[in-house]
Formats: structure tokens, sequence, C-alpha cells
């Protein structure tokens, strides 16, 4: 009996429980490795990361009835997983495909700063920056004259004053390496919802805001039922969900990973 007493109280700490059975909720950062890191190596690949919400969609849709469509757990993550890759860039500081513990902190970081207005002022400076003629619409052309040197470290600089994420801010000397220029020219683009080529201030906004309230729900979720969620997530085999067998997701290496992107 004691001995079952015993490994009952290991278990609760392993669990983020005190021995008396308190809740110690573990921080944001530590629940979401614990989710979506599924081999365990320390560091989450966007392949584990999409893998997971796939396998989490799938437990979602258990049960449904057929013909009554997606339900909010579904619609939630099928939000998630097409913002997976741009929130990737943003957090991914040296273009490695793998994010570290460090990294990872900026998701907690995120949802704070998601709360606030921090995403639509940078949004909002960024494209008056870009937006030379001031007629409310970023050309292709404007978006291009962004990514030469000068102007891209006055965009990093932006962003570095209003919220440095890592992504977005690496320097090599006194030059912003080509990765970061890449993710800002990636992001830039997911504004344009329409896929027309020009992106419009309210468009720009739309985007912003439809990142912001999922980021904010996922956050959220994670928060709440991160003890949950980490035994269908993180020790779910690569592939759960879709068919796939284990490890034909894994990696091998961080270079394997930077390939998976």
């Amino acid at each position: 009996m004691l001995l079952l007493l015993w490994l009952c109280s290991d278990a609760q700490l392993q669990q983020g429980f005190s021995a008396n059975g308190a809740p110690e909720p573990p921080s944001l950062t530590r629940t979401t490795l614990n989710v979506f890191d599924q081999d365990k190596d320390g560091s989450v690949t966007l392949k584990e990361a999409q893998a997971t919400l796939d396998a989490l969609g799938a437990f979602a849709s258990m049960g449904a009835e057929p013909g009554k469509g997606q339900n909010e757990m579904e619609k939630m993550l099928k939000q998630a997983k097409k913002w997976m890759p741009q929130l990737f860039k943003l957090l991914d500081a040296d273009s490695s495909g793998a994010l570290q513990e460090l990294e990872v902190e900026w998701v907690e970081k995120g949802l704070e700063a998601a709360k606030t207005n921090v995403f639509r002022n940078l949004t909002r400076d960024i494209f008056e920056m870009l937006d030379s003629d001031a007629d409310h619409s970023l050309s292709s052309g404007e978006v291009e004259a962004a990514m030469e040197p000068e102007m891209l470290q006055q965009l990093v600089a932006i962003v570095h004053d209003t919220f440095p994420l890592p992504g977005l801010t690496a320097v090599n000397g006194k030059e912003a390496p080509a990765f970061v220029r890449e993710n800002l020219k990636d992001i830039v683009a997911a504004l344009d919802g329409n896929n027309d080529g020009a992106i419009e201030r309210k468009e720009a906004g739309a985007a912003v805001g439809a990142f912001k309230r999922t980021y904010i729900k996922a956050a959220e979720t994670l928060k709440t039922m991160g003890p949950m969620l980490g035994m269908f997530g993180g020790g779910m085999p690569m592939g759960a969900g879709r068919g796939g067998p284990r490890g034909s997701g894994g990696r091998g290496s961080r270079g394997t990973a930077r390939n998976e992107r």
C-alpha cells in the first residue's frame, strides 16, 4: 500500500501536480513541447507540429454525426494548421527548421501580445513604411523594394522595437540574414487574402485579426487542455490519424529538419 501511494504521488508530480494533489499547471512553453515534440528530442519541427494537429483533428472528429459539418475544435485546428508555417517562420531564429525551447518560449510571449494591440500596431507601422505612394495598397513592386538591404534593415528595426520575434530580427553583423528577408516576404504575402498580388490595408488588418483570434484560441486551449493533449500529441506516433507508420515523419538531425520546411 505504501508503495502504491508513493507511485501515485510520483505520477502526480510528473503530471504537474504537487504531492498533496494541488494542481501546478505547466507553463505554456512546457505544454507546447509536451504536445508537439513527438520524438522527445527537446525541439519541434514543422512536420511534427502539423502531424500532431492532424492527429488531434482526427480525435476531435470522432463520433461526429454525418452531415453536421466540423465542430468548433476541428475548425480551430484547421485554422491553426493554416497559420502554422507562418508561425514557424516568426519563431525560428536560426532557420534550422526546428524550434528549441528558447524559441518555443515566444509562444507564451505571443499570447500576451495577441491580447493587446501589439500585432495590429506592428502591421500598421510596416504597412505605412512599405506603402510608398500612400494609396493604402501594397503592390508587388513595393513589397520587392522592401527586400532591398537598406529598407530591410529599417523593417527589422521596426519589428525589433515593437515585438522582437526571433525569425524576423536575427542579424549577421550589420545585415539581416537571407532567411530573414525570405521570412518577411512570405509573411507579407500571407496578408494577401484574395491572392491578387496587391495587399489592401483592410485586407492586411483582416488577416492579422484572423491570425490573432486563431492564435489566442489555440494557445488558451493548449493551456487548459495541455495534459490531455500531451497524451494524444507528444506521445502519439508520427503520422497518427492519417495512417502513417511511426518513424515515417521522424528526423535524424537539425539538418534534416531544415529540408522539411
